[in-house]
């Protein structure tokens, strides 16, 4: 995803660099009978664009930068995981049979409505 908006943020500042040399080359362009001036907005709209994107892209990369999942960390998270399983059903076993009698509660604890 980061790769994603810094590849983004710098396709916006590529076009807002173009942006900015039809602006000034528009001087130039009125021998050949140029068009309607471009815009000053354009540019700088593209430029906050980017700025904002590559803001984001830092943002995502967090203090560690990108963390891939190696197959030690899937077992770290999937060992995670297990043990809340066996934890929920351990509580719901030891709970008092009264209070697992006419409830719809289901095993992650949330009604089942």
């Amino acid at each position: 995803m980061q790769g994603v908006l810094v590849l983004c943020g710098v396709a916006l500042l590529v076009y807002a660099g173009v942006a900015v040399a039809r602006v000034l080359s528009y001087e130039e362009g009125t021998t050949i009978d140029a068009g309607v001036r471009p815009g000053v907005m354009q540019p700088v709209t593209l430029a906050v664009g980017a700025a904002i994107a590559l803001v984001v892209a830092a943002a995502l990369g967090g203090r560690g930068g990108v963390r891939l999942p190696t197959p030690a960390r899937l077992d770290e998270l999937a060992g995670r995981a297990e043990r809340a399983a066996v934890e929920r059903a351990e509580a719901l076993a030891t709970a008092p049979k009264n209070d697992r009698d006419g409830s719809d509660v289901t095993a992650q604890g949330t009604r089942a409505d």
